[in-house]
């Protein structure tokens, strides 16, 4: 048996012994119950290493490098570059395009170009050449709602064209003089002759160069006639129409008496409307003009001591006359119509050789057959693609026809 102290520390709490050395105090009564310990952790024995097999080991391929080739990087770059060409093109041709740079809000003279052979078309483009007939009309018709500009300078360099688009654009010419009441000036650089020179006699004055080919006031229609080289080589023609003349004028066939004087008539019509204008709009004798039409080519300082040009001078001195005519004080300022100068160039002070490569106006070099020439356009074959070697024919109406 042992005494009441021996069992002291064999009693369990709550058996009323005494509490574990680390127990935590009892709490006095009424104060908050402790918060409960931590849970137990017990820690784990390291254990020993296992040898994992060979085969269980996933094989890991080393990293490949891309390297792109030095074509395709070449081809990137550019890409890029020609891509920002065409962004910056745009905002250049957006901000230039309708407006005639900053500061330009007074009275200013508006120009308007013609550049190559006049045909019926559009405002003209980067793959379609200059402007036609109504994209010139447009340009000018820009100029009459432009209540700024008090005179327009017609900057001419062609060689002529169709007869019909010339006489539409003689006639939009004539409407911003007579309802616009605006002065036109017509500037001729290195060719103002056929139709050229038909749409210049509308304007008020005529500025030329002493060495600007003119003039060659007349009509032509004209082909090759093959018709004996096919005999000789045993071909014939199978042409099938409807219509006594519908076929007239084909090279393949020799034109009769009867054919022929239609087509002098033709001619002769057409070539009265033209000496017709052009005395209308030069104030000339009708008779004084046929006598100096017969379709001669003259140079600026001849054409000027026959009456058929007011001044010698350049496109500078057409924009003076311009603003002397339009009542503008000093030097007039400038407004370009259909290749406006875009908000960079007008800030730098250059011309927007951008707008021009971009409406086609620097590219397209449509130089004629034969000379300055007025021409019916169902008779003009030489820059169609198609007209040569391939097996086409242009009709009458101008559509080619296998």
């Amino acid at each position: 048996m042992t005494d009441d102290n021996s069992l002291d520390g064999l009693m369990s709490p709550a058996e009323g012994g005494p509490p574990p050395p680390d127990a935590a105090p009892a709490a006095a009564p009424g104060a908050a119950p402790p918060p409960p310990p931590p849970p137990y952790r017990p820690g784990y024995a390291p254990g020993t290493p296992v040898a994992v097999p060979p085969h269980w080991v996933a094989s890991v391929p080393p990293p490949v490098t891309h390297r792109r080739s030095p074509a395709v990087t070449v081809l990137l770059v550019l890409g890029l570059l020609l891509l920002g060409f065409i962004l910056l093109g745009a905002m250049m041709a957006f901000f230039g395009r309708g407006s005639a740079g900053p500061g330009l809000g007074g009275d200013h003279v508006g120009v308007v170009a013609v550049q190559g052979l006049i045909r019926d078309g559009g405002s003209g483009g980067m793959l379609s050449g200059p402007p036609g007939a109504r994209g010139i009309m447009e340009q000018l018709r820009d100029a009459a709602k432009d209540d700024g500009a008090k005179a327009v300078v017609l900057l001419i360099d062609s060689p002529g064209g169709s007869a019909a688009a010339s006489a539409a654009i003689y006639e939009e010419i004539r409407r911003l003089r007579v309802e616009r009441k605006k002065k036109v000036v017509a500037c001729m650089t290195d060719v103002a002759a056929s139709g050229g020179y038909y749409i210049a006699s509308a304007c008020d004055q005529i500025v030329a160069q002493g060495s600007t080919l003119t003039g060659s006031i007349g009509v032509i229609y004209g082909g090759i006639g093959y018709a004996g080289l096919m005999q000789k080589l045993g071909l014939t023609d199978e042409t099938i129409t409807a219509g006594k003349y519908k076929g007239m004028g084909r090279g393949s066939k020799a034109m009769t008496a009867e054919e022929r004087a239609i087509v002098v008539a033709m001619l002769e019509d057409i070539y009265t409307q033209f000496i017709t204008a052009v005395a209308e709009g030069r104030n000339m004798d009708p008779a004084k003009v046929r006598q100096l039409a017969q379709g001669r080519i003259y140079t600026g300082s001849q054409a000027k001591a026959v009456g058929l040009v007011d001044e010698l001078g350049n496109f500078y001195d057409a924009l003076k006359l311009a603003g002397r005519l339009g009542n503008i004080k000093g030097e007039p300022k400038v407004r370009y119509y259909g290749q406006s100068k875009s908000l960079l160039d007008e800030l730098t002070g250059t011309e927007s050789h951008f707008e021009r490569f971009m409406r086609g106006q620097a590219n397209w070099a449509e130089t004629p057959l034969h000379g300055p020439v007025l021409m019916l356009p169902e008779t003009y074959w030489g820059l169609g693609i198609g007209d040569w070697g391939l097996g086409t024919a242009r009709t009458e109406a101008g559509v080619e026809r296998r």
